[in-house]
């Protein structure tokens, strides 16, 4: 902003309240009339919204506080291992069972009176159910699901659950199959997989024919652990349920375990539910098949996800179990999982560079609190930059940030972009702490708005900032939809992460069983390009910061600044004298001789400011530019670095000098060029609580 040029000695700092004021160097009005005093209005509006402009921006920066904070809390939460709530893990649908069974009795069924022709005499083949009726013939079409939902395997699964079961599970020795039932519907979709199965057996009584129920058997391939003998695998797991009505309800359900498969045959055993551990995964003890067989607890749960290292060190992984159900209708219509997240980061604690980050522009705010009040008191309104502590650090803050995502091995950004990647392909998303990765993003779009007005020797609007990123940030998806190249390449990344949660089968593992285990995997830490694809959305509103800068530019080139006299009587015209304080304006003033401070050369993030002002011809620092450059004045007496008022604030606590700290002693609005050495004693706590900012020489 140009400086002003004031013939009045009495002008203020701040605007009293009431009465115009310039932006940073505000003076008293005076009367108004005629062409003055629609001047007078109109520089009342510019100064109105500057005040707005300056508590928007000190929301920001308080946004910039609540977002280090959260960062930082979501860090201790990770490692201390809480636990996040579990959310749906997503529902498979079973629309021709579930039309075939009827609301009634299952011997009365459509599928009994239609499909098996009202007959119940076990048959030789499968009764495949579709939208179109239903065949003996395989609907399926190609994949695993080809031998998993073929004849052959579907009546061995029933044979291996029989015999390896019914020592405890009476009513399967009590039974006979008549066949197996597939919903054609659900196999040919997308759903459906080699890990897993929902099998539908009809069955009837050995002694009474007419007696038909239908076993639903939902089995999963998955990691179990029994902690007491440190032993971990794959292994089958199920749940029975059997029922002869539609109209039943309490259904009870078993569980069965076949542990090795698919590695090894089936052999499965009957087991009881124990309990659910907080992370989210079954407790089943085995129900030994004789007296040499002893009860052992296993653990296990369908794992989905990804770790770098190690699970326990650092892994995104869902333990997913399914809802049991109650009545028939939901044994057979669907098959509803539940996920509970189990995030793990033993390097979290690198994201605590946020609570600094946070603290410092805390400690910022109040200082610029404690000027606004003082300045309050003697009737004034005056708001400073709320970025000061940021603009003067943004660039050391994302370098930190960046050093902790190396520390931390990029873990956090590589959960980022894999959420990012199921969103995009319409997957149930991720659960991260994304609280951090926010807080991460936003340092370093700060920084990387400071480099561009260094670059550009330009002061960019904080305000501008924000906005930029939350909109980002905020409509990153929607943003990443739009451009199709990007989507493309985060799609194709997403679909090859999300088939590794299938286990690639050993060698000669197909001889055993067509079908695999699903379980978390290892991450590839070198995907750049799904890295890129992902961040270019949050930092492409990059460019609205860079068109500003260059605005700027131009703006100035066809308007430059221009030197405005401000009179008590005739308002603001142009100087007769401009080219002398033009010259005059070049002259650095003691304040910036003292600190080293240019007020015209104060670029990147930073509200733009007043730099100096002219009274009687002399050149002051304005009291915005003075604040800007992270300078108060205390109690009148000493000019002070904002950043060193809570070390000296620390040192006279402990009633000692830890640090060296140079203050300049301040006489009217002359700067003494000297600095002074701050001892405990050296200011008073009076002091450091009369903070203000004023003109200085």
């Amino acid at each position: 902003m140009p400086c002003t040029v004031n013939d009045d000695a009495s002008a203020q700092i701040a605007a009293p309240i009431g009465n115009g004021a310039q932006f940073g160097s505000p003076v008293k009005g005076n009367k108004a009339g005629g062409k003055y005093s629609k001047k007078k209005d109109k520089f009342q509006w510019r100064l109105i919204l500057h005040l707005l402009h300056r508590f928007l921006v000190f929301a920001a920066a308080w946004r910039c506080i609540l977002v280090s904070f959260a960062s930082v809390s979501a860090s201790v939460g990770l490692l201390r291992n809480y636990v996040v709530p579990p959310h749906d893990g997503g529902t498979l649908y079973f629309p021709m069972v579930m039309g075939y069974a009827g609301s009634g009795s299952l011997r009365e069924s459509p599928l009994v009176a239609v499909a098996l022709g009202n007959s119940t005499q076990p048959r030789n083949d499968t009764i495949y159910l579709s939208a179109t009726g239903f065949t003996s013939e395989s609907c399926v079409l190609s994949g695993a699901q080809v031998i998993i939902s073929s004849n052959e395997f579907l009546r061995s699964v029933f044979t291996e659950i029989v015999e390896g079961t019914s020592y405890h599970l009476q009513q399967l020795s009590d039974v006979e199959l008549i066949a197996p039932i597939v919903d054609c519907t659900y196999v040919n979709t997308g759903d459906s997989g080699a890990a897993g199965a929902r099998l539908v057996f009809l069955v009837r009584q050995k002694a009474n024919h007419d007696l038909v129920s239908m076993l639903i058997v939902s089995m999963s391939n998955q990691q179990y652990s029994i902690p007491a003998q440190a032993e971990t695998g794959p292994a089958a797991v199920g749940t029975l349920q059997i029922f002869s009505d539609m109209r039943e309800t309490g259904l009870k359900t078993n569980f069965i375990v076949s542990i090795g498969y698919p590695m090894e045959p089936f052999a499965f055993r009957a087991y009881e539910y124990v309990n659910q551990s907080v992370d989210g995964q079954w407790n089943l003890r085995n129900i030994p098949a004789s007296t040499s067989e002893l009860p052992k607890l296993l653990v296990t749960s369908l794992r989905e996800g990804l770790y770098l290292k190690a699970p326990s060190e650092q892994a995104n992984v869902n333990n997913m179990i399914w809802y049991l159900p109650s009545i028939p209708i939901e044994a057979i219509a669907v098959w509803h999982f539940i996920a509970t997240p189990s995030l793990r980061d033993t390097w979290a604690w690198v994201h605590g560079v946020h609570i600094f980050i946070g603290v410092r522009v805390l400690m910022s705010l109040l200082i610029l609190c404690l000027a606004v009040y003082q300045n309050l008191r003697a009737r004034k309104l005056w708001v400073g930059d709320a970025f000061v502590s940021l603009s003067s650090s943004q660039i050391v803050n994302a370098v930190a940030v960046l050093i902790s995502w190396y520390m931390n091995e990029f873990w956090g950004l590589h959960e980022f972009c894999f959420n990012t990647s199921y969103t995009s392909l319409g997957l149930p998303p991720r659960t991260t702490y994304e609280d951090i990765m926010r807080a991460d993003f936003l340092t370093i779009f700060l920084g990387a708005c400071g480099i561009i007005g260094s670059l550009f020797r330009e002061r960019i609007d904080p305000l501008l900032a924000m906005i930029c990123f939350e909109i980002g940030y905020g409509y990153r998806m929607k943003i990443l939809m739009k451009i199709p190249k990007l989507l493309l390449a985060v799609q194709i990344s997403g679909y090859f992460i999300f088939i590794q949660n299938a286990r690639p089968r050993i060698e000669g593992q197909e001889n055993i069983s067509p079908m695999l285990v699903q379980g978390e995997h290892p991450i590839d830490t070198k995907n750049i390009p799904l890295i890129i694809a992902c961040l270019v959305p949050i930092f492409l509103t990059l460019a609205i910061v860079i068109a500003y800068a260059i605005f700027r530019k131009i703006y100035r080139y066809f308007y430059p600044e221009r030197l405005h006299v401000q009179r008590n009587t005739t308002g603001t015209a142009r100087s007769e004298n401009e080219d002398a304080f033009l010259s005059q304006k070049r002259v650095l003033t003691l304040f910036e001789v003292a600190t080293g401070a240019e007020l015209e050369n104060r670029f990147g993030l930073v509200c733009d400011y007043e730099t100096c002002i002219f009274i009687k011809g002399m050149k002051f620092a304005s009291a915005d530019g003075i604040y800007s450059n992270g300078f108060v004045i205390a109690n009148k007496k000493y000019l002070v670095s904002a950043d060193d008022i809570w070390t000296i604030l620390a040192m006279k606590i402990i009633s000692r000098r830890f640090a060296n700290v140079y203050v300049y002693e301040v006489n009217g609005r002359t700067v003494q060029p000297t600095a002074r050495l701050v001892y405990p004693h050296t200011l008073t706590l009076t002091d450091l609580v009369n903070l203000n900012v004023n003109v200085l020489s």
